[in-house]
Protein backbone atom coordinates (compact mmCIF):
# COMPACT_ATOMS: atom_id res chain seq x y z
CA UNK A 1 0.00 0.00 0.00
CA UNK A 2 1.23 3.33 -0.84
CA UNK A 3 0.38 6.50 0.18
CA UNK A 4 0.67 9.10 -2.40
CA UNK A 5 0.90 12.05 -0.26
CA UNK A 6 3.97 10.92 1.39
CA UNK A 7 6.59 12.04 -0.86
CA UNK A 8 9.48 9.41 0.61
CA UNK A 9 6.82 6.57 -0.04
CA UNK A 10 6.43 8.01 -3.62
CA UNK A 11 10.69 8.60 -4.25
CA UNK A 12 11.15 4.94 -3.58
CA UNK A 13 8.56 3.77 -5.54
CA UNK A 14 9.96 5.50 -8.38
CA UNK A 15 13.10 4.22 -7.47
CA UNK A 16 12.10 0.61 -7.51
CA UNK A 17 10.41 1.00 -10.72
CA UNK A 18 13.17 2.92 -12.25
CA UNK A 19 15.71 -0.33 -11.51
CA UNK A 20 13.31 -2.95 -13.07
CA UNK A 21 14.17 -4.73 -16.23
CA UNK A 22 12.46 -6.60 -18.36
CA UNK A 23 8.47 -6.58 -18.97
CA UNK A 24 6.02 -5.92 -16.05
CA UNK A 25 2.50 -5.17 -15.73
CA UNK A 26 1.85 -2.56 -13.23
CA UNK A 27 -1.38 -2.06 -11.92
CA UNK A 28 -2.27 0.83 -9.21
CA UNK A 29 -5.86 1.04 -7.53
CA UNK A 30 -6.85 3.29 -4.92
CA UNK A 31 -7.01 2.40 -1.37
CA UNK A 32 -10.02 1.23 -0.18
CA UNK A 33 -10.50 -0.68 3.37
CA UNK A 34 -12.14 -4.27 2.47
CA UNK A 35 -13.80 -6.85 5.19
CA UNK A 36 -11.73 -6.96 8.64
CA UNK A 37 -9.93 -9.99 9.77
CA UNK A 38 -12.14 -10.27 12.15
CA UNK A 39 -15.60 -10.06 10.10
CA UNK A 40 -14.02 -13.07 7.86
CA UNK A 41 -13.85 -14.88 11.04
CA UNK A 42 -17.20 -14.28 12.34
CA UNK A 43 -18.78 -15.18 9.02
CA UNK A 44 -17.38 -19.25 8.44
CA UNK A 45 -18.26 -20.12 12.13
CA UNK A 46 -20.99 -18.16 12.86
CA UNK A 47 -22.75 -18.54 9.34
CA UNK A 48 -21.35 -20.55 6.93
CA UNK A 49 -21.28 -23.74 8.66
CA UNK A 50 -24.34 -23.33 10.70
CA UNK A 51 -25.50 -23.35 7.17
CA UNK A 52 -23.43 -26.57 5.87
CA UNK A 53 -24.50 -28.15 8.77
CA UNK A 54 -28.07 -28.17 7.79
CA UNK A 55 -28.12 -28.34 4.17
CA UNK A 56 -25.97 -31.73 5.00
CA UNK A 57 -28.17 -32.94 7.84
CA UNK A 58 -31.28 -32.53 5.49
CA UNK A 59 -29.67 -34.24 2.33
CA UNK A 60 -29.19 -31.48 -0.05
CA UNK A 61 -25.76 -32.03 -2.41
CA UNK A 62 -24.04 -29.84 0.30
CA UNK A 63 -21.27 -31.24 2.27
CA UNK A 64 -18.56 -28.48 2.71
CA UNK A 65 -18.43 -24.72 3.98
CA UNK A 66 -17.14 -23.59 0.05
CA UNK A 67 -20.32 -24.88 -1.39
CA UNK A 68 -22.36 -23.45 1.02
CA UNK A 69 -20.34 -20.37 0.37
CA UNK A 70 -20.88 -20.40 -2.88
CA UNK A 71 -24.67 -20.79 -2.19
CA UNK A 72 -24.34 -17.64 -0.17
CA UNK A 73 -22.65 -15.41 -2.31
CA UNK A 74 -24.42 -16.28 -5.39
CA UNK A 75 -28.18 -15.10 -3.41
CA UNK A 76 -27.00 -12.13 -2.21
CA UNK A 77 -23.85 -11.16 -4.40
CA UNK A 78 -24.76 -11.89 -7.61
CA UNK A 79 -24.65 -8.31 -9.28
CA UNK A 80 -25.51 -7.24 -13.82
CA UNK A 81 -22.69 -7.26 -16.00
CA UNK A 82 -24.08 -3.70 -18.26
CA UNK A 83 -22.57 -2.62 -21.41
CA UNK A 84 -21.61 0.88 -20.45
CA UNK A 85 -22.67 2.40 -24.10
CA UNK A 86 -26.32 0.38 -24.46
CA UNK A 87 -27.28 -0.34 -20.87
CA UNK A 88 -27.79 -3.97 -21.99
CA UNK A 89 -27.20 -6.75 -19.37
CA UNK A 90 -25.04 -9.26 -21.02
CA UNK A 91 -24.88 -11.57 -18.53
CA UNK A 92 -24.51 -11.78 -14.39
CA UNK A 93 -21.14 -12.77 -12.49
CA UNK A 94 -20.35 -13.20 -8.56
CA UNK A 95 -18.66 -10.49 -7.01
CA UNK A 96 -16.37 -12.24 -4.41
CA UNK A 97 -16.59 -11.71 -0.33
CA UNK A 98 -12.91 -10.35 -0.79
CA UNK A 99 -14.01 -7.28 -2.77
CA UNK A 100 -16.60 -6.14 0.00
CA UNK A 101 -15.62 -3.17 1.84
CA UNK A 102 -16.34 -3.38 5.62
CA UNK A 103 -19.49 -1.98 5.45
CA UNK A 104 -20.79 -3.97 2.75
CA UNK A 105 -19.67 -7.12 4.15
CA UNK A 106 -21.40 -6.43 7.86
CA UNK A 107 -24.50 -5.78 5.23
CA UNK A 108 -23.82 -8.95 3.56
CA UNK A 109 -23.80 -10.92 6.66
CA UNK A 110 -26.90 -9.08 7.68
CA UNK A 111 -28.62 -10.18 4.90
CA UNK A 112 -27.19 -13.76 5.14
CA UNK A 113 -28.14 -14.10 8.39
CA UNK A 114 -31.55 -12.92 8.29
CA UNK A 115 -31.86 -15.24 5.44
CA UNK A 116 -30.69 -18.40 7.51
CA UNK A 117 -32.97 -17.30 10.02
CA UNK A 118 -36.44 -16.83 7.76
CA UNK A 119 -36.07 -19.91 5.15
CA UNK A 120 -34.14 -22.19 7.60
CA UNK A 121 -34.69 -21.25 10.78
CA UNK A 122 -31.24 -20.94 11.55
CA UNK A 123 -30.32 -18.64 14.32
CA UNK A 124 -27.17 -16.78 13.81
CA UNK A 125 -25.36 -16.76 17.05
CA UNK A 126 -23.27 -13.26 17.80
CA UNK A 127 -21.06 -14.95 20.35
CA UNK A 128 -18.87 -17.59 17.85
Amino acid sequence: MLNADDIQQKRALLAHIGALRGRWRVELTHFRPRRTDRQNAFYWPAIVTPLTDYLSAQDYDVTTTQQAHEILKARFLTVDVVHKETGEVVGQRVRSTTELSIEDFATYCDRCSAWLGEFFGIAVQANV
